[in-house]
């Protein structure tokens, strides 16, 4: 199978403001956290995951082992009552949201929202794709809601997203989850290095319980890259004190 649709053309900022490809331009991986936390919108890459609700919550619980995720059809009714908002900025988002819809379309769906900075519509597209995809387009959600958090400045939730996905994709299926999992590794650090409230030693602490080995070490690097580069040298300090540690 190949790339969801959508997925050669990565999310853009709004077009006033041009491409931002993540993965593709040094300015975002060596943006200052608190530039990236000014910017209104910033965009994603990627290319699996637990229950999630098409209503657009970020508070879902994962499931237990062996549980299929959630279709979540009485959700996916309320999404297409509200129509995933939008429509009155005479935007992308004017398009009804289908209570039963192919993966496909959701994903074509979610990807314009996406672009056109409706976050919280894009979140239930994409729970869609979640909801009726397969591993891979599944992946490829989550790892988009991952950044629709962050461009609702939902810190918190987008690191939970992607250590779901690291969990996922602890044994990469190809090169898709592969190049998936090394951008979900980067960006664990970067949105760890984004919260201002967290202390060094707790970022650490935690990319240290969800990576090992060279994984690990690059986003430690990358952790204390970011810190360097948003002024907090103590904190870079506190993360080059652990790699010296390893």
């Amino acid at each position: 199978m190949g790339r969801p649709r959508g997925a050669d053309a990565r999310p853009r900022r709004p077009a006033a403001t041009g491409n931002l490809l993540h993965g593709a331009s040094p300015s975002l991986r060596s943006a200052s956290p608190a530039l990236l936390c000014a910017l209104p919108l910033l965009s994603c890459s990627g290319h699996q995951i637990s229950s999630w609700s098409p209503s657009g919550s970020l508070t879902w619980e994962e499931p237990q082992d062996g549980e299929e995720p959630d279709g979540g059809e009485e959700q996916l009714a309320d999404a297409a009552e509200t129509g995933g908002g939008g429509a009155e900025d005479g935007g992308a988002a004017s398009d009804a949201v289908p209570a039963l819809e192919d993966p496909a379309t959701a994903l074509a769906r979610a990807d314009r929202y996406f672009a056109a900075g409706d976050m919280t519509p894009a979140l239930q597209a994409y729970g869609v794709v979640f909801a009726t995809g397969g591993s891979y387009e599944q992946a490829w959600a989550l790892y988009r809601i991952a950044w629709c958090a962050v461009n609702l400045e939902q810190l918190e939730q987008a690191v939970v997203r992607l250590e779901q996905l690291l969990r996922m994709l602890a044994a990469p299926a190809g090169e898709r989850e592969r190049l998936l999992r090394r951008d979900a590794v980067h960006d664990l650090a970067l949105f760890e290095s984004m919260r201002a409230d967290v202390p060094a030693a707790d970022a650490v602490a935690r990319i240290e319980s969800a990576l090992e080995g060279e994984e690990r070490e690059a986003a430690l690097r990358t952790l204390a890259d970011q810190y360097r580069a948003g002024g907090r040298l103590d904190d870079e300090a506190t993360v080059r004190d652990r790699l010296d540690q390893r």
